[in-house]
């Protein structure tokens, strides 16, 4: 299809009273829930969970957040037959019971591949599945797990309490996010996270209109500027902010969290094509390489607490870090009461 003709129907669903429901409908009978169990989602949940498990060891018992459920529901139920308690939050309400059980039933010939990523047996996944199998809709499916599933839902206001997650995940949600509440989004799913918490969020850099139209390069939509973009293409039924994966980082960086692994795809026919392309102000002074990354994943970690035990003493990473620099505040506080500094065990004694 070529790219006018896919935002050209959006375009005008978004202006349209009830356009929601005949964009669900298109969607099952031409769009991506027509072959639901053909797309490309169960791979990313493998790949997600591969990360997860890499980094945070056995995910069972987790307690895990998504952001955006979306249509069909492949990374909340691989998580459930990983083991973990699924809490899953969006926007809109998207998914039907319907696309639970096509989703349930299209992990079933992928349950090795699943077994595999999340280093379990695949005895215990196939089980897991096999309960899970038995609900109907997606609601009761986290709740099966101790969980919920919510939408629609402000995402930059969810119900639970700081610092009570192991793990937040997303695919494919937070380049659809408006480019207003993307630190805000990032923010929440930050706070939810226990100290040493994972992140685990992947990202398309590309434009989505032009994903089946071989005419029209993915990355031509850096070409205009914010106030064409805005004006024509971001709508309620599909927004798209154009971050590129430098603004994503440095996001994450700014609420705290610190990438532990970042898998930026790129190839040397993008870096050529961007070289030729008269960008946007707003992307000028960036890097080839930043502009031309189709997509991003990206493995974060929250930091650990570290704050000292009152009025006793501090560990001093002195092999890191060479230890409390003479103006840091916690030096002075201790050094006020008459502290000493043990050379040896790198503490820092109250007296």
């Amino acid at each position: 299809m070529q790219w006018w003709v896919h935002w050209g129907m959006q375009y005008l669903l978004a202006k349209t009273p009830g356009g929601e429901l005949v964009h669900q409908l298109l969607q099952e009978k031409v769009g991506q829930l027509r072959n639901l169990e053909q797309g490309n989602q169960f791979d990313n949940a493998i790949k997600i969970l591969g990360l997860a498990t890499k980094h945070g060891g056995d995910l069972k018992g987790k307690r895990v957040v998504e952001f955006g459920t979306g249509w069909v529901p492949a990374i909340p139920v691989a998580l459930a037959i990983a083991g973990c308690e699924i809490h899953t939050f969006d926007v809109s309400s998207l998914s039907k019971p319907e696309y639970l059980q096509r989703t349930l039933r299209a992990w079933e010939p992928r349950l090795q591949k699943l077994a595999d990523a999340t280093q379990q047996s695949i005895c215990e996944i196939a089980e897991r599945w096999e309960q899970l199998a038995r609900h109907d809709d997606l609601e009761s499916l986290c709740r099966a797990t101790g969980g919920v599933a919510l939408a629609p839902c402000d995402t930059t206001k969810l119900p639970d309490e700081s610092g009570t997650y192991d793990l937040s995940v997303s695919n494919l949600v937070f380049q659809c996010v408006p480019e207003s509440l993307v630190v805000p989004v990032l923010r929440e799913s930050a706070r939810l996270l226990k100290p040493s918490g994972l992140a685990v969020h992947r990202m398309h850099l590309t434009d989505e209109y032009t994903r089946n139209d071989p005419q029209r390069h993915d990355l031509d939509f850096l070409k205009l500027d914010r106030t064409t973009w805005d004006r024509w293409f971001n709508h309620r039924l599909k927004v798209q902010n154009r971050w590129r994966a430098s603004q994503f980082i440095q996001a994450f960086e700014k609420i705290g969290l610190t990438p532990i692994e970042v898998i930026q795809r790129c190839q040397q026919s993008d870096i050529d094509y961007v070289r030729s392309l008269d960008v946007a102000s707003e992307f000028q002074g960036m890097a080839e390489l930043d502009l031309a990354s189709i997509a991003l994943t990206v493995t974060l970690q929250k930091p650990p607490v570290t704050a000292p035990h009152p009025g006793l003493y501090r560990l001093l990473p002195v092999a890191e870090e060479g230890g409390l620099a003479s103006d840091d505040p916690l030096r002075r506080e201790f050094e006020s009461r008459g502290s000493t500094e043990d050379s040896q065990t790198g503490l820092l004694r109250a007296v």
